[in-house]
């Protein structure tokens, strides 16, 4: 269970830089979908 926890810690650390780096990209196209 500890494992499991500490795993999806990392993937949410993960995500958390991925985002960082490209998030304008992803809200820009999300913002594009919205207008749609």
């Amino acid at each position: 269970m500890l494992n499991l926890a500490n795993s999806e810690l990392i993937t949410c650390q993960h995500l958390t830089l991925h985002f960082r780096q490209h998030g304008s990209v992803i809200w820009g196209a999300w913002l594009d979908l919205q207008k749609k």
